[in-house]
């Protein structure tokens, strides 16, 4: 993220509490993107985003698709995440997610769970 990208996500943080709330949480709209997307890092969400709940019920053309429209929101600074935290399905989402993302040349952010009690040097 540069200068841009830190006053795109202020306003898209503060337009999210003045205008996205949903039951009291924060949420950024999509349509809000292209005009404040500049410089922003994005995340997908692992199995729980779009492109993650669209691999998991079949939809892999679908999935390609929304990869590619949050491609275009955030070129070179869209990266796909996978977390190991023995959840049903998440085998099956990391499979097609790599197998996906591969086709875009995109990297991949890994997640362990890692519970306080057993973390040491922290």
């Amino acid at each position: 993220m540069n200068d841009t990208g830190y006053r795109n996500l202020i306003c898209l943080i503060s337009k999210a509490w003045q205008e996205g709330q949903y039951f009291g949480s924060a949420r950024i709209q999509r349509d809000w993107l292209p005009a404040l997307s500049d410089g922003v890092l994005a995340l997908s969400g692992g199995r729980q985003g779009d492109v993650g709940q669209l691999l998991l019920h079949g939809h892999e053309d679908a999935a390609r698709a929304a990869l590619a429209d949050w491609l275009k929101l955030f070129p070179d600074r869209y990266y796909v995440e996978l977390h190991r935290t023995g959840r049903a399905e998440e085998e099956d989402y990391i499979h097609g997610v790599v197998a996906l993302r591969r086709g875009f040349g995109l990297s991949c952010r890994c997640h362990q769970r890692c519970p306080l009690s057993r973390c040491t040097g922290i």
